[in-house]
């Protein structure tokens, strides 16, 4: 088994990322006390193959035979989440328009792929489970059902009004129902109200950091009275779009990573 010198190859599919490390755990059956934590840059995965050269001290370099994980990196989904159940609410135009606006972003078409999500259609009540969500012992089909649907996704666009210096009493709660299938994935905001929704945004961001959501910097504000008509039709300023395609690409960066972190997280740790 022995050789002077031994690669082995791992394919890639439908990598897209240029740059980062592969972490290997390699175990000798023949020294079963032996671990190597290996690090490896891989610099440029056009042709998408690499070939690892791995060496371990003391006992030569080895061919590896253990079967190597195929890493796959997958379509992240995104969330566009409308915030307000109000009845003649501007929160689903608002949404609608991010949404329009990131169905628009054809670099990123073959990565990321965007839902609206209305929280209204689960029809929450007031948080009504016996036990703490951290627990994940749910017990309402209404909760069960809520659960599943943001479990699927990566991240979550708010699109958030501002009620009284915070966030919709109806958002609030629908974060509050659930707790692990909310971890270790991106958030961003769009709010908007009187004082452009930075109120509300900022009260989001400190539930999210309990719920072990990451923020992105970037938010769009936007005002009742400069981007609405009469505070009822959504006619958004051109300078908005910048901020929008900062937090588009922020989200999709975070979202990646937050993706990939998970993957290495053992089941053991995520049902704890």
């Amino acid at each position: 088994m022995l050789q002077s010198e031994t690669a082995q190859s791992i394919g890639f599919e439908n990598v897209e990322l240029k740059s980062f490390f592969l972490y290997l755990l390699v175990q000798s059956e023949n020294c079963s006390d032996f671990h190597l934590m290996l690090r490896v840059p891989l610099i440029d995965l056009d042709s998408g193959w690499v070939s690892l050269l791995l060496y371990l001290p003391a006992l030569s370099i080895f061919q590896v035979e253990y079967p190597l994980q195929r890493v796959q990196l997958t379509m992240l989904k995104i969330a566009i989440v409308i915030g307000s159940t109000r009845p003649n609410r501007i929160g689903s135009t608002v949404a609608q328009w991010v949404y329009e606006n990131a169905e628009k972003r054809t670099d990123r078409k073959q990565d990321c792929q965007f839902e609206l999500l209305d929280i209204r259609d689960f029809g929450l009540p007031l948080l009504d489970e016996p036990l703490p969500p951290a627990m994940g012992k749910y017990s309402k089909t209404h909760t069960k059902r809520w659960a599943e649907k943001i479990d699927t996704f990566d991240g979550f666009i708010f699109v958030t009004p501002e009620y009284n210096h915070g966030t919709s009493g109806a958002l609030k709660n629908a974060i509050d129902f659930l707790f692990e299938e909310w971890n270790n994935k991106v958030a961003g905001f769009v709010g908007y109200g009187s004082s452009n929704g930075v109120r509300a945004v900022e009260h989001l961001r400190l539930v999210m950091a309990e719920v072990k959501v990451a923020t992105v910097r970037a938010q769009v504000g936007l005002s009742l009275f400069t981007d609405f008509n009469d505070m009822s039709e959504f006619t958004p300023a051109p300078r908005h779009m910048k901020s929008l395609e900062q937090l588009f690409d922020e989200v999709h960066l975070w979202g990646t990573a937050l993706k990939e972190a998970r993957s290495q997280i053992p089941v053991e740790q995520k049902s704890a």
